[in-house]
């Protein structure tokens, strides 16, 4: 499964157990999943979140472009 992640820091911190004592706050079930190849985290500009539309207030080009995106236009 892809999840689309628009923070390269939390897949850097995913795909690099080095890093895995200095991220308390990071889901060790994310992690997990990641390392058993059930989950693929993949990057995607924050302006190309579809879920931004749901979460946040946003300007109304970016509504109606994100809009369009689930098929709402």
């Amino acid at each position: 499964m892809v999840v689309n992640v628009d923070n390269q820091g939390s897949i850097t911190l995913a795909n690099n157990p080095v890093f895995q004592d200095r991220s308390k706050g990071y889901s060790h079930c994310t992690r997990d999943l990641v390392n058993e190849q059930m989950i693929h985290l993949e990057y995607i500009p924050t302006t190309d979140m579809l879920a931004d539309l749901l979460t946040k207030s946003l300007p109304r080009a970016q509504h109606e472009q994100l809009s369009e995106g689930i098929g709402l236009f």
